[in-house]
């Protein structure tokens, strides 16, 4: 019974009260009739309400079985085929979720989760920590000297990365600072290849800037491949971030593409197991490819490290020292909002740190989306000042482009057994993750006895599911996991500085 009718309850209406009644009721109809919208226009307003909605998902398929009648099946949309995991990407009705991975030809799927930049700027503000955005007092950084990248020869030269992120370059003076040879959008939204938001120029900048005075980046004579993952406002989702791994995928014999740098993260905790991502970052490391991930930042929890693509037991992932107005990486210490940490399977993260806080580098354009945002950031018309893991990771992209050029064959496997050999403890440091170490690392890279000398293991860690059942082609012939295990004992009870000086 209505609420409505509680009027009617304990007595009838008298025949006046009736009359009164049924002379409203008329005057309301009339109105109704005069006022309403047409029976068509009713007709599609009611369409429109009630048409299911769709989410994005990610899809792995039996091998062999067909796409378009999966997604027929249920009524869904092709967004793409990845078959970097042997599988799809589609729009599909919410109410069809449980029939889509009830389809014979379907061996899982996940729904695509938001990706955000690991500057981490807008969830650390809204907390009231503005210190992540500060104006600098002069042109400056002392990154280069704590890693002693200043102490190499090398600068690069001959070695392609692949930078996955909001866009590289957009003005004159960004796209002349930096040596991009392909430049591609992922996300149908966006525009142009070019970063309007600013984040993926501040971290190409960190790897191959050429720049002013002492914002030169680690490696400013490598390549660097600019694929564009979300819109022109910095938005984007596991999809693309997915789409733009296959891209890289496809595409890098044609580019010699020998590192990926990743500084961002899946929004969503979720283990590596189950992660399309992992799957994703795992084929291209057994490919031959360098996957670099930042690690993330929480300042609130920063022990909550179960994020894709940084979780992944096989991929190099940073975190972030403060190093600000150190001169080495024993005086630093761990910044505070620097994600580190088990994950569920048991994987201590990060492997390696690097300098991550008050790093100044390119902004795309004067008027990027967060050079507005955050004024107080900006130093001039070129050159941004941001912390974040975000900023760490391009630095040890940068380190692998040196190490590859003192030796074009190394192998991922052997490129993160030098980094956790050569780092170096900061101050009250806790974990294993050391501070890499530019200088070392690439005399490690050039010598063959040391080369021979790094840890012999086999690896335990399993794969994603998305890999092992993908039935992608992989050449196992070609890979050296009987030759490194990435649990170096566990990874969590001994640091490979002990392991080296015992």
């Amino acid at each position: 019974m209505s609420k409505y009718s509680n009027k009617f309850i304990g007595g009838e209406l008298s025949l006046k009260h009736r009359r009164k009644v049924i002379a409203s009721i008329g005057c309301l109809l009339l109105a109704t009739l005069i006022g309403a919208p047409k029976l068509s226009n009713m007709i599609t307003s009611e369409s429109q309400y009630s048409k299911p909605k769709t989410v994005e998902v990610i899809v792995q398929k039996l091998p062999g079985s067909p796409t378009v009648a999966l997604l027929q099946s249920v009524g869904g949309t092709l967004v793409a085929e990845t078959p970097i995991i042997n599988g799809f990407v589609a729009k599909v009705p919410t109410d069809s979720l449980m029939k889509l991975g009830q389809q014979e030809g379907v061996l899982r799927y996940s729904i695509s989760h938001s990706v955000k930049m690991t500057e981490d700027l807008g969830e650390t503000l809204k907390i009231g920590e503005k210190n992540l955005f500060t104006r600098p007092a002069k042109l400056e950084n002392d990154y280069r000297e704590i890693v002693e990248a200043d102490d190499v020869r090398e600068k690069g030269k001959g070695v392609t990365i692949a930078v996955l992120d909001s866009g590289v370059g957009s003005d004159s003076f960004s796209k002349s600072s930096l040596n991009v040879v392909r430049s591609i959008a992922i996300n149908p939204k966006a525009t142009t290849p070019d970063d309007l938001y600013g984040h993926g120029t501040h971290v190409a900048g960190i790897i191959n800037g050429k720049g002013m005075n002492e914002v030169t980046g680690i490696a400013p004579e490598a390549n660097l491949i600019n694929v564009k993952l979300g819109d022109d406002q910095g938005n984007l989702s596991e999809i693309d971030l997915l789409l733009g791994l296959q891209w890289v995928y496809v595409h890098k014999d044609d580019y010699n593409i020998k590192v990926v740098n990743l500084s961002v993260s899946s929004s969503t905790a979720g283990s590596y197991i189950d992660s399309p991502l992992s799957a994703a970052v795992e084929q291209l490391w057994l490919n031959g490819i360098t996957v670099v991930a930042a690690a993330g930042n929480d300042r609130i929890n920063p022990t909550d490290i179960d994020y894709a693509p940084a979780n992944d037991p096989y991929i190099i992932t940073v975190g972030a020292i403060d190093g600000k107005g150190q001169e080495t990486a024993r005086e630093s210490e761990l910044a505070q909002w620097s994600k580190h940490g088990f994950t569920a399977q048991g994987v201590l993260k990060p492997e390696v740190t690097a300098p991550g806080t008050d790093i100044i580098s390119l902004v795309s354009k004067s008027d990027a989306i967060l050079a507005i945002e955050h004024p107080e950031a900006v130093i001039n018309k070129n050159y941004l000042q941001m912390s974040g893991t975000s900023m760490a990771a391009p630095m040890v992209s940068g380190t692998i482009a040196l190490m590859l050029e003192a030796n074009p064959v190394l192998t991922p496997n052997q490129i993160k057994s030098i980094l956790l050999a050569t780092d170096v403890p900061y101050k009250n440091m806790t974990d294993t993750a050391g501070v890499i170490n530019a200088k070392k690392a690439v005399e490690i890279a050039k010598d063959d006895k040391k080369l021979a000398e790094l840890p012999q293991y086999n690896n335990s860690w399993p794969m994603s599911s998305y890999m092992v059942d993908s039935g992608s082609a992989i050449d196992w012939t070609k890979l050296s996991w009987t030759k490194l295990s990435w649990t170096k004992l566990s990874w969590t009870k001994l640091s490979w500085t002990e392991f080296w000086n015992s």
